[in-house]
C-alpha cells in the first residue's frame, strides 16, 4: 500500500511514515510560463478595450473625465449654494444662539449626534462639545466685545478671560490625557 502525493511526514494506514516528497522543481517554470501567458493576454485585451475608445481624434475616455469634472464641480456648487441658504456659517459666525439651534438644518444632526454619544456613553466627548458650545456662546456676549476699547485691549477684562481659557485649556487636557475611559 502506498501514498500518493506525500508533501510531509505522513503517517499511512499501516503505520509506515512516508519521508519521500515529490519532485517540483518542474513547479515553477510551469508558473513562470503561466504568468507570462497571462501577462500577454491582459496587454492584449487592454489594447483592444483602448483602441475601441478612440473612434473620433478626441478619445471618449477624455470626454468621460471631462463630464465627471464638470458633474463634480456642479455637484460641489449645488452644495456650496445650498450650504449658503440654509445660513449655518452665518449664525455660527455672528454668534446666533437662538437662531442656530432653532435652525433644523443644525440641530437635527446636532440631536442625533448628542444621542449617539448618550448611547455610547462617551462622556469626555460630550464634555468638549459643551465646553466647544459654552466658548462659542461666550464669545457672542456683550463683555467679550468690550475687552477692545479704541483699539486698546482692556487688561483689567482680558485678565480673566485669559485665566479662565488657561483652566478650560488645562480641562480638555485632561480630559484627552490624563485619564481613561
Amino acid at each position: 500500500m502506498q501514498s500518493i502525493g506525500c508533501l510531509s511526514t505522513y503517517c499511512r494506514a499501516d503505520g509506515y511514515n512516508c519521508n519521500s516528497l515529490p519532485d517540483v522543481s518542474y513547479l515553477h517554470e510551469i508558473l513562470f510560463v503561466l504568468q507570462m501567458n497571462f501577462m500577454k493576454e491582459l496587454m492584449q485585451l487592454c489594447y483592444t478595450f483602448f483602441s475601441m475608445l478612440q473612434i473620433s481624434e478626441e478619445p471618449i475616455i477624455n470626454n468621460s473625465l471631462f463630464k465627471l469634472e464638470s458633474y463634480g464641480m456642479e455637484l460641489f456648487t449645488n452644495l456650496k449654494e445650498w450650504f449658503v441658504s440654509i445660513h449655518i456659517q452665518e449664525q455660527i459666525r455672528d454668534v446666533d444662539f437662538t437662531g442656530l439651534f432653532t435652525n433644523p438644518w443644525f440641530i437635527i444632526p446636532f440631536a442625533l449626534m448628542v444621542c449617539y454619544l448618550l448611547y455610547k456613553q462617551s462622556w469626555r466627548d460630550l464634555i468638549i462639545i459643551t465646553i466647544f458650545i459654552a466658548v462659542w456662546w461666550v464669545s457672542g456676549t456683550d463683555y467679550m466685545n468690550s475687552l477692545l476699547v479704541d483699539g486698546e485691549i482692556q487688561i483689567g477684562k482680558i485678565l480673566p478671560v485669559i485665566f479662565g481659557g488657561a483652566a478650560v485649556l488645562g480641562f480638555v487636557i485632561y480630559l484627552f490625557f490624563g485619564r481613561s475611559d
